[in-house]
């Protein structure tokens, strides 16, 4: 009996062993890798975006700031009444009410604020006006990089009152920006490239 007892528990756990080892090598269904989006782009971003336009973006900050601070440490009160670049909601609105932005960068991962008087309708207030007045609205980079070309952690919004160091460098951005646009408005639509730089295309 003993014997019979000890075969069939050796049985019973052979047949646990079998089928755990089965179900373990069961084909799963494939799941393809969830690739990150690297750059989150909101719906007021009405423009394709572009690598070769972020690199000069992000260069021509890098130029205009280099010079601002060269300035602003040589003479701080005459620097800050001329300043190149301007940053924040309420300073780049500023800049764009009494015309004295040259060109509106805007970062295409603002985060969302629905509410009235919330950080989206200040954003749209800043384009709405900006196209009202003529002065060329840029989205390119996400917040942090647009931080990151001016030394700072996160910048929403940057308006550039003056192109001086680097005016050659702002006309390029203007016009591969206006290019984009002009492919958005005729419903071309470009994959972000930052997602294709993820897969690897």
């Amino acid at each position: 009996t003993a014997g019979a007892t000890a075969g069939a528990t050796a049985d019973a756990t052979a047949d646990a062993t079998a089928d755990a080892t089965a179900d373990a090598t069961k084909k799963k269904p494939f799941k393809y890798p969830r690739v990150p989006n690297k750059q989150r782009v909101r719906e007021y971003v009405v423009q394709n975006l572009d690598l070769a336009l972020d690199q000069t973006v992000s260069s021509m900050l890098r130029t205009l700031f280099k010079f601002q601070e060269k300035a602003r440490i040589s003479d701080p009160l005459k620097a800050k009444q001329s300043r190149r670049i301007v940053l924040g909601l309420r300073e780049v609105f500023r800049g764009v009410r009494t015309k004295r932005a040259r060109a509106v960068i805007v970062a295409t991962d603002i985060e969302e604020s629905p509410t009235e008087g919330g950080l989206d309708s200040r954003v749209r207030g800043i384009i709405s006006m900006a196209e009202e007045h003529d002065i060329p609205v840029i989205y390119s980079l996400s917040r942090k990089k647009l931080g990151k070309s001016l030394k700072k952690v996160k910048t929403s919004c940057i308006a550039i009152q003056s192109g001086d160091g680097a005016w050659e460098e702002l006309k390029r951005a203007i016009k591969m920006a206006a290019n984009l646009q002009a492919e958005w408005q005729a419903g071309i639509r470009r994959p972000n490239p930052y997602v294709m730089l993820a897969r690897g295309g």
